[in-house]
C-alpha cells in the first residue's frame, strides 16, 4: 500500500487548479501526480496539457510507489498554509491539525505523461506569446492559495510558439509552464492612429 505525506498541503491545492477537468478524455490527468523528488521530498506535478503546475515538498514522502491521485473539490479547499499534514492512502485522504479532515480519495492508474520533456532548458528573457485569459486568471489563485496576496507574477519564453515559464516572486516551492495559444502580432489599434 502506498503512503503519501505532504507537510505542505496547499501545494495540492494549487496543483488542482491544473489538472484536467473530469469531462476530460484523459482521464490520467484528472488527478495530482506525487513523485519522489531527486534530492529527497515529493514532488507535486499537475497539467490539462496546456499548463503545468510544479510544488515541491522538501519535507514530504511517499511510501510505496509513486502516484496520481483526485481529490474532491470540498476537501481541496481545507488545504491552506498551516492547516496540518495531508495524508492520503489507497482508499481515504486526511489532514491533520486542529481541525481534522477526512475524504475518499480516488486512485488513478497509470501513466501520468513524461511532463518533464516539456520543460526547456532555457525559457529566454521575453515573453512574446499569446495565452488564453482564463488560463492566466489561475496564476492569481496560486499566490492566494500559498498565502501571498501581493503578487508580481513573471512569464518568460524563448520565442512565441515554445512554452513559457511561470514564477511568482516570493514563491520557491511552485513553478508553472503555459502553452500560448497561437502566434498573435500585438499592435496598437488602427483607431487610434487616426488624426483629429
Amino acid at each position: 500500500m502506498t503512503t503519501i505525506t505532504i507537510t505542505k498541503p496547499e501545494l495540492v491545492r494549487v496543483a488542482a487548479l491544473f489538472q484536467a477537468p473530469e469531462s476530460d478524455s484523459r482521464y490520467y490527468l484528472r488527478g495530482v501526480h506525487y513523485e519522489r523528488a531527486p534530492q529527497g521530498g515529493v514532488l507535486i506535478v499537475s497539467t490539462d496539457g496546456t499548463r503545468l503546475s510544479v510544488g515541491y515538498d522538501p519535507e514530504g514522502s511517499i511510501e510505496g510507489d509513486d502516484a496520481t491521485v483526485a481529490l474532491p473539490k470540498p476537501f481541496l479547499a481545507k488545504l491552506k498554509p498551516d492547516s496540518g499534514t495531508l495524508i492520503i492512502t489507497s482508499d481515504h485522504a486526511k489532514l491533520t491539525g486542529d481541525k481534522p479532515a477526512l475524504s475518499e480519495s480516488t486512485w488513478i492508474d497509470p501513466p501520468f505523461p513524461d511532463w518533464r520533456r516539456v520543460v526547456p532548458e532555457n525559457f529566454g528573457d521575453t515573453c512574446a506569446g499569446a495565452f488564453n485569459a482564463s488560463y492566466l486568471a489561475a496564476y492569481t489563485q496560486v499566490g492566494k492559495f500559498i498565502g501571498k496576496h501581493i503578487l508580481n507574477v513573471r512569464i518568460v519564453g524563448a520565442d512565441a510558439l515554445s512554452p513559457h515559464l511561470v514564477r511568482i516572486a516570493g514563491i520557491d516551492s511552485w513553478f508553472g509552464i503555459l502553452m500560448p495559444v497561437r502566434r498573435e502580432k500585438a499592435t496598437i489599434p488602427n483607431w487610434f492612429r487616426v488624426k483629429a
